[in-house]
C-alpha cells in the first residue's frame, strides 16, 4: 500500500500542482488517482466489521479535518498573487488588492 501511495505521489508531483506542467494534466491526474483511491478505500471499508469500519471511517474524517485545517490560510494571510505585466493581484482573506506599477495616477 506505502508504495501505491509513493507512486501516486510521484505522479501527482511530475504532473503539476496546478496542472499546467507540460508533461501532464495535473487535473486529470488528480482525478483519475483520486477515483482510484476512493474505489480502494470503499472495498477496504466494506470488507470491515462493522465496529472496525465505524473506527476507521472515524480516523478518517479526523485526517480530512487535519488535512482541511492544514490547507486553509492563516488569518491575514493571502491565497493567490498574480502578476499581469505592470499590475500585481493579491488576494486572500476575503479581501483583494490591486497594485499598479506605472506612472497613471
Amino acid at each position: 500500500m506505502k508504495s501505491r501511495l509513493d507512486r501516486t505521489a510521484a505522479e501527482l508531483t511530475a504532473a503539476g500542482r496546478d496542472g499546467n506542467r507540460p508533461e501532464g494534466n495535473g487535473n486529470e491526474e488528480r482525478a483519475r488517482h483520486g477515483a482510484a483511491w476512493r474505489a480502494r478505500t470503499e472495498d477496504l471499508l466494506e470488507q470491515l466489521e462493522p465496529d472496525e469500519r465505524a473506527a476507521a471511517v472515524a480516523e478518517l474524517r479526523a485526517l480530512l479535518d487535519e488535512a482541511a485545517e492544514a490547507a486553509r490560510p492563516a488569518a491575514g494571510g493571502f491565497t493567490r498573487n498574480v502578476f499581469l505585466g505592470p499590475t500585481a493581484v493579491v488576494s486572500g482573506d476575503g479581501n483583494v488588492q490591486v497594485n499598479r506599477f506605472d506612472s497613471r495616477p
